[in-house]
């Protein structure tokens, strides 16, 4: 079993130097210089104060304090309508309104007013540096491709003498070819750059955010199936793992990893085969499911849709089905099936230069498997259970990450692990 592990850590990492780089990466881009991402709405700090005082003097009724209420939050106003005076307009006409009744002072009146100028001038602003961005991006871009089309359609139509005329001009073609098509990838990621993600719950049910997001938390091109995409090793006084993401790709709002882990045991540490056989299933299965595992992952909550936060939390819904082959694994005579579906948290906070990010991830699952998958694991009731884990760590410059498993709980006493696991995982720069 260690020389299979030895073997397939070495293709892992031949692969990875062979292909494009590709990153897993649940921390954000430190883009400091980009304005459009970083841009600040004021809060309108006086005019919810005067909000609140008239509904705690019961002078405006409860809906009426939930509408105003929501237009106060400029930002999310901005990213969602895209207009800014018909915000300004009703809060406005409100307040004005309120003045005449006696309902607010004239001093009140005139803070909530400039309060509200002011942050409405300020995003109408951004907005307008948002569309000009974009024009400049569209418009660099287009000369660029346009001027490699003129000269590759001048080649197209100069005649070949020769074969070997002939082959040299299409070779010339083809990377002309090549080279507009990277230029219009480029482009297009540049301008979806531009769109903020609108929704903290589900960001990714929203086609518009989709791509953004994904490729915000993980780093990869949605548009591309990633093979070999992560590889996680894992280790404690018992055993090593190895976990692999072999593919991973996207469906509408999912993502979608087909894995495999592999567990060597330190026979020093075993004294007989059923304890061999349990070692080796429950560390494969705490680090992936099975020696081979397909996994669906939906996007539950973000605190990342306005801005980027010092502690950023990423929440997601996890259906995964996992299985074990008895021919595969040198402690397990049979194969068998699992099933398990949780709630995955992840929480970070990254250095100002983003050098250093550190996270916590914790998970709870409720599992259900076959009898023999039970039995595997020596529990104590064979039957459905509860179980998940805690993680934490760093990563260093966006390369290497080192982490802990700091507990295996569950609601059998077969799953409970105290023991610390400590993991290196591989993060090869994706852009």
């Amino acid at each position: 079993m260690k020389t299979k592990i030895i073997l397939l850590f070495i293709l892992c990492v031949n692969a990875f130097s062979q292909m494009p780089s590709i990153k897993l990466k649940y921390n954000y881009r430190n883009d400091k210089n980009d304005t459009l991402q970083q841009t600040q709405y004021k809060p309108l700090v006086t005019t919810t104060k005067i909000l609140d005082s008239l509904f705690n003097a019961k002078k405006i009724s409860k809906d009426k304090f939930d509408s105003l209420i929501k237009k106060t939050d400029i930002s999310h106003n901005v990213l969602i309508n895209k207009k800014i005076e018909p915000l300004k307009d009703s809060l406005t006409i409100f307040f004005s309104e309120s003045l005449k009744a006696g309902k607010i002072t004239q001093t009140e009146y005139d803070l909530a007013t400039n309060e509200i100028n002011e942050a409405t001038n300020a995003s109408s602003e951004s907005l307008s540096l948002e569309s000009k961005y974009r024009n400049l991006i569209e418009e660099i871009y287009t000369k660029k491709i346009e001027s490699l089309i003129i000269e590759r359609n001048k080649l197209m139509d100069k005649p070949s003498d020769t074969e070997e005329d002939f082959f040299l001009l299409k070779s010339r073609v083809d990377a002309i070819t090549s080279e507009i098509k990277k230029l219009e990838e480029k482009k297009q990621y540049e301008l979806d750059k531009l769109i903020k993600i609108s929704s903290r719950w589900f960001p990714t049910i929203a086609r518009k955010n989709r791509k953004r997001f994904f490729e915000e938390f993980y780093e990869n091109d949605v548009n591309k199936t990633k093979y070999i995409n992560a590889l996680y090793l894992t280790a404690d006084s018992e055993s090593s793992t190895i976990q692999t993401e072999l593919i991973t790709d996207y469906m509408n709002a999912l993502r979608i990893v087909f894995g495999n882990v592999l567990t060597s045991n330190n026979q020093s540490e075993i004294n007989n085969s059923t304890q061999a056989t349990q070692i080796e299933t429950f560390k494969t299965f705490i680090n992936g499911g099975g020696n081979f595992f397909l996994d669906f992952n939906l996007p539950v909550y973000t605190n990342f849709y306005k801005e980027k936060k010092f502690v950023n939390w990423y929440s997601y819904f996890s259906l995964k089905g996992a299985t074990y082959l008895k021919n595969f694994s040198g402690n397990i005579d049979t194969s068998t099936a699992n099933g398990s579906f949780g709630v995955c948290n992840y929480f970070d906070f990254a250095s100002e230069n983003g050098k250093f990010s550190f996270f916590v991830n914790a998970n709870i699952n409720y599992t259900v498997g076959d009898k023999e998958f039970y039995k595997n694991l020596s529990l104590s009731n064979e039957k459905p259970f509860l179980n998940g884990k805690i993680i934490a760590g760093i990563t260093f410059i966006n390369t290497f990450r080192l982490s802990a498993t700091l507990s295996n709980f569950g609601s059998d006493p077969g799953i409970r692990k105290e023991k610390i696991m400590v993991g290196l995982q591989i993060l090869p720069n994706y852009k």
